[in-house]
Formats: structure tokens, sequence, C-alpha cells
């Protein structure tokens, strides 16, 4: 039996105890006293208070010890993430160097493989980091420049495809949330606009009033699908690299921060507008 077995065992026998011990007070003074129906109503509330005092008195202890095993998975789950972090950012750093020094397409495309598996591994690393850091609540919001966060992203998804060609404009203006937060949405959104865009495409970013659109020349989203992206592992297309979380992890964001979200796609390619004036300085 697992543990939340035994938490929910445990505390269905209090509640059964308390509320057979109750009823039993109840009826024993109704039985051996002639109460009046005024007296009754606060003799019965009387007894309500003095079960769920009661309840409460048992159940302290295992509440108590639920918490701290929760807390201790949760200090285990970070912890083991944490040390997750060097060993993946040491299998991408070298095979880097290694694909450089290799001219064997043979061995290329082993180096090739291994890489694929370590950018999958990394995708899921950065997915649950994001998942815990949410779940606890743990949240560092700061003034910053939302050019900052897109010449970062531009910076680090520039050699997804060199045929794309980035651009921003009217990005000088501040925000005030989670920077971190923040450089995933962008992260995961020209990421996205990257691998779903055509050969020799654009992707642009710009602020019209308080609304950021993130705008690419990609295949477009299907009008049936529109509402699904944002569910999470929904995948357009399965070929592509990712788990299809993404877009979940953008929504949950904008949801938290009061962003109003939408999508305007067609063939000629599509546009995420976030409505960024509950964040914006």
């Amino acid at each position: 039996m697992n543990k939340f077995s035994d938490f929910f065992v445990s505390n269905l026998i209090i509640v059964v105890f308390v509320l057979v011990s109750v009823l039993l007070g109840n009826y024993y003074l109704l039985a051996n006293f002639k109460i009046s129906h005024e007296i009754y109503f606060v003799v019965f509330l009387v007894l309500v208070l003095i079960g769920i005092l009661f309840y409460y008195v048992l159940s302290k202890s295992i509440f108590e010890d639920m918490k701290k095993s929760n807390s201790g998975i949760d200090f285990l789950i970070r912890q083991t993430l944490h040390e997750l972090n060097t060993p993946v950012a040491s299998i991408k750093a070298n095979l880097s160097l290694l694909k450089k020094n290799e001219n064997d397409p043979k061995r290329l495309e082993r180096l090739g493989r291994i890489e694929f598996a370590s950018d999958k591994l990394f995708e899921l690393y950065e997915a649950m980091e994001y998942e815990i850091k949410s779940k606890i609540g743990k949240t560092s919001k700061e003034k910053f420049g939302i050019d900052e966060t897109v010449q970062k992203s531009f910076a680090k998804h520039k050699d997804l495809d060199k045929t794309i060609k980035l651009n921003s404009r009217n990005c000088d203006r501040e925000i005030f949330c989670d920077k971190l937060k923040f450089q995933k949405v962008i992260d995961n959104l020209v990421s996205n606009a990257i691998k779903y865009n055509k050969q020799n495409g654009f992707v642009e970013i710009f602020l019209e009033v308080d609304t950021l659109k993130i705008k690419d020349s990609g295949i477009g989203i299907e009008a049936k699908n529109l509402f699904a992206v944002f569910e999470a592992y929904f995948q357009e297309d399965a070929n592509k690299k990712g788990f299809g979380i993404g877009l979940a992890i953008v929504k949950d964001f904008c949801d938290t921060n009061k962003i109003k979200i939408e999508i305007d796609s067609s063939d000629n390619g599509t546009t995420f507008e976030l409505n960024l004036r509950s964040v914006l300085v």
C-alpha cells in the first residue's frame, strides 16, 4: 500500500470514528433528556464543534507525516534535477567539439543521433525544472527589457535553421514579471516559429501598443488544432523534435500573469499575440 492509500484509509477511519461519536452523543442526549428544539440545536452545534476539534487532534500527526514526506520527495526531486544539469551540459559541450573535429560521414551520423537524444534529454530537463518551480510557487519578479529577452532567444536558436531570418523591432519597453519564465515563453515561441517555418522564411517579434507579436512565415496551424495546441503533449507534426509541452508552458505563464494570448494563423504563417498590459512597466 502506498503513502497516499495509507493516508486515505487512516483519515477515513478517523472521520468515521468522529462521526459515529457525534451521532452516539446525539442519540444519548435525545434518549435520556427532554430537550427543546432551541436547546437541541445549540447542543448539536456544540457536539459538531467538539467532533471537529476531536478530528483535528487525531489527524494532526497524519497530516504532519504526509507534509514531511512530500517535502522530502520535493527536495530529492529538486536535488536530482540540479545534479542532472551538469552532465547534460557536459554532453552537449563535448558533442559540439567532437563534431567540429570529425569528417567521417558515418561517425557524424552517430554523433548526430547522440546529439538528438541529448537535446531530448535537455528539453525534458527544462520542462521538469519549469514544472517544479511552478508547483512550489517559486517566483522572482523583476523589471527587465523585452528586447533583452528577445535577443537572447534569437542568439540561442539562430543555429536551428540558418535560412530563417530573425528580426525584432519596437521592443524597447520594460515589463515586471518572472524573468526566467518569460524567457522560457519567448524561447518556446521562437523555437516553434523556426521549427514550423519554411525555408528562407522569417521570424519577426515586435510590440504594437501593449501587444507583443511573434510572427512567422511558416506552414500555419490547422483551424481544428488552434485550441489543442495549448494542451500538454500535443504535437501537430509528430515528426518534429520536442515533447509538445512548449505551448502548454506558454499558456500557463500567460494565465498566471493575466496575459491574454491569441493566435492568427493561415497558410502564409502564424502570429502569436500576447497582451502584456498587466506586466508592462
